[in-house]
């Protein structure tokens, strides 16, 4: 078996097929490639569409069970996955066609142990890229995961946009942190890339990553405001033990250091506006500002990057590092009502 698509599965009924369908509309034989989809608990009409599929398609298994949450889905997949490289695909998103036979013949003969290419946020259910040209014969430089961090300075944190061999990610045994339900992509992504020797990115759009009217109004919830700050403060300090490890002797581990610093004061830029908005109790947002301090990322040194000079950035920045200005808007929730605002703020992707 050459490949394993794995997808978790919550309630997807309006948009399983398509991803199905996108996986299906391939260029290798079923026989090399296996599609694992896990149901975790679905009320709506989603497993049966998938059942349907499962009963004609003999590449396609569908795994039942309660709702347990993505990442325990997705390790669950990854110990049934027989594939000698894994991928990850959301139940709501879809592949370009006939790329897969592209993808594991670059994958195969340079033996990667990471293989990423191109992503594009759609709002239309089924746009593709026009003109895609896949050659697989293009000469190939493979590079570290690290040095791939460094190059690739937008990296997406999210699983959907890279192959894993299979034969690495068990040597490496780095699993999804299943209590972390926001940011473990990141956790696992970015430790990944810093264990990986042979990785390499295709600048093509081959996975489309759909956004939905009702998945950016869930953003501004409060239950979803605060498993994001949950989220991301899981992962600066996750990313702070990393760097910890990396040696500082080394100068592509001093480089790699420095982006994840970059990256720790940006997730922390977005707790602290989340943290304002929240609806915890004053004593916890207090604390969180203690364990922020703890691990010397507050007060916020410096935002690098030019979407970070505009004056909105600028002003709020200065008013988060004031603690006295700070600990009291925390009282009144000030940024609460800021959801056109926050939508254009550059954040997680950065």
């Amino acid at each position: 078996m050459r490949l394993s698509i794995l997808i978790s599965m919550y309630n997807s009924e309006n948009y399983i097929e398509h991803c199905l369908k996108s996986v299906l509309n391939q260029d290798i034989p079923f026989t090399d490639y296996e599609i694992l989809v896990a149901d975790d608990g679905s009320t709506d009409g989603s497993y049966a569409i998938v059942k349907n599929y499962a009963d004609r398609y003999s590449n396609i298994k569908l795994i039942k069970g309660t709702n347990e949450g993505v990442y325990t889905k997705r390790n669950l997949l990854m110990r049934m996955a027989s594939g000698k490289y894994l991928y990850h695909l959301d139940a709501d998103d879809y592949i370009a066609p006939n790329c897969l036979s592209f993808l594991l013949k670059i994958t195969e003969q340079h033996d990667l142990d990471i293989l990423g290419f191109g992503s594009l946020i759609t709002y239309d259910h089924g746009y593709l890229e026009p003109n895609l040209i896949l050659d697989s014969e293009r000469p190939i430089e493979t590079i570290t995961g690290k040095e791939m961090l460094l190059r690739e300075s937008g990296i997406r944190y999210e699983t959907w946009w890279y192959f894993i061999k299979a034969s690495f990610f068990n040597d490496a045994g780095i699993w999804f942190e299943v209590n972390n339900r926001v940011t473990s992509d990141a956790n696992f992504t970015i430790e990944l890339f810093i264990k990986a020797s042979k990785a390499y990115f295709l600048e093509l759009t081959l996975h489309y990553y759909f956004q939905s009217e009702n998945s950016l109004m869930r953003n501004h919830c409060d239950k979803s405001l605060n498993n994001r700050l949950k989220g991301n403060l899981n992962t600066v300090t996750c990313f702070n033990e990393l760097a910890k490890k990396l040696d500082p002797r080394n100068s592509l581990d001093n480089n790699v250091k420095e982006v994840l610093s970059r990256k720790m004061t940006i997730l922390t830029y977005q707790a602290l506006f989340d943290l304002s908005r929240s609806n915890l109790k004053l004593e916890r947002k207090f604390e969180i500002l203690d364990i922020l301090k703890h691990e010397s990322l507050y007060p916020i040194s410096q935002l690098k990057g030019s979407e970070f000079s505009k004056l909105f950035h600028v002003i709020l920045l200065r008013i988060i590092n004031e603690p006295f200005v700070f600990s009291n808007l925390l009282r009144i929730r000030f940024f609460r009502g800021f959801h056109l605002i926050y939508r254009k703020l550059p954040f997680v992707s950065s």
